[in-house]
């Protein structure tokens, strides 16, 4: 079985920290949230690598240093709300939780969403708030 705390940190100190990210709060979250966690058993042991993991046709969880950097360009705040479209599996939601007042999260991957909203290793932050994209009416 592998060290994942140790996995995270290495992560950072290898791909996060030398492509410039050095925001605390940034790095932080990448310290605090469980990569692993938000994958597929069969996954987990490459949840740390530094590339994109794919999970289905389209659809893939983004490699470390591409998250921070999209993180770190958005500059979130602590007390803005953030609206993440598409999360796949939620890792990006359970990063912007750490870092914003308030995540909504709009996921069209039914099966995924489900999953997602009972998990129980949500940050300390209240919970995102989760909502099936075919549950949201068009004007």
């Amino acid at each position: 079985m592998q060290n994942f705390s140790t996995l995270r940190e290495t992560m950072v100190d290898t791909q996060v920290r030398p492509s410039d990210v050095t925001k605390f709060p940034i790095i932080d979250a990448m310290l605090s949230v469980p990569r692993e966690a938000f994958l597929p058993d069969a996954l987990r042991d490459v949840a740390y690598m530094g590339e994109n993991i794919d999970l289905a046709p389209h659809r893939c969880v983004l490699e470390p240093r591409t998250i921070a950097k999209m993180l770190d360009g958005l500059n979130v705040e602590a007390d803005e709300l953030v609206l993440d479209i598409a999360p796949a599996l939620g890792y990006s939601t359970a990063l912007l939780a750490q870092l914003a007042e308030a995540v909504v999260a709009v996921e069209s991957w039914q099966k995924r969403w489900l999953r997602l909203r009972k998990m129980k290793i949500w940050p300390a932050r209240p919970r995102p708030i989760w909502a099936h994209s075919a549950s949201i009416t068009q004007p």
